[in-house]
């Protein structure tokens, strides 16, 4: 659930909107992402984040109808999830804003092809969600989540070893194969652990919060990387960083 919709879904209702409370978060988070790669004053930006994300918290424990109730992050299991779901999110929009730059550069491929380059990620990442029902009623959510983990980990591992420069098919898809099982195993577990547990009255801010974190995860995983290959070409970080 959007921001937008926990908005409307408080004045169909008839309750106060958190208007306080969502105006810190729109700061607090925007100045998170700009201080990782913003052109000037990104010191600033990052206190300005701290600050406002504090009040955040501080008026999100004190209204009556929060934007985002506090009782979702009192489960240890919940917690877990939610940061797993925003790492993978934030690795996997950099590796997507990266490599199709890498698949352009080096293999020559068109914006076209290296987009069709994706399938056999997408293709088995689709295939393993198909199963996850079975996986976690025979290994359990938090098992199936935690190989996820783990298999995503290692297609990046080999990703960063092996190095684009081996070929499209050693070098690309090889890797891809254990970031699609990976994701494929992460995103359905995440997501049923992150609102597991939860009562009727905050089902649905505990689905916003895994949304939330989410969308913040990519946008501050992309931030960060585009400011450590500030000046560098994305073929080049990559190839840069398979080699070291």
């Amino acid at each position: 659930m959007s921001v937008l919709g926990i908005i409307n879904q408080k004045a169909t209702h008839g309750t106060k909107i958190d208007w306080w409370g969502t105006i810190t978060s729109v700061i607090g988070f925007s100045g998170l992402v700009y201080s990782l790669n913003g052109s000037s004053y990104r010191l600033v930006a990052f206190i300005i984040a701290i600050v406002a994300l504090t009040i955040f918290g501080y008026i999100e424990s004190k209204v009556e109808h929060p934007l985002m109730t506090l009782v979702v992050f009192k489960d240890n299991q919940r917690i877990s999830a939610l940061i797993s779901r925003f790492f993978m999110l934030g690795a996997s929009m950099s590796y997507f804003f990266l490599m199709p730059q890498a698949l352009q550069r080096v293999f020559g491929f068109t914006p076209l092809m290296a987009s069709i380059s994706f399938l056999p990620l997408t293709v088995i990442q689709f295939i393993v969600s198909l199963y996850i029902p079975r996986l976690t009623a025979r290994f359990s959510n938090t098992s199936v989540l935690i190989s996820g983990i783990v298999v995503d980990t290692l297609g990046f591992v080999l990703g960063n070893v092996i190095s684009i420069n081996s070929g499209y098919w050693w070098g690309v898809v090889f890797p891809m194969i254990f970031l699609g099982m990976g994701q494929g195993l992460i995103i359905g577990p995440a997501t049923v652990a992150g609102v597991a547990g939860t009562s009727d009255e905050i089902a649905g801010a505990a689905s916003g919060v895994v949304n939330t974190f989410q969308q913040i995860g990519g946008a501050v995983g992309l931030a960060f990387i585009s400011a450590m290959v500030n000046g560098l070409n994305g073929a080049d970080a990559i190839i840069d960083q398979a080699q070291f």
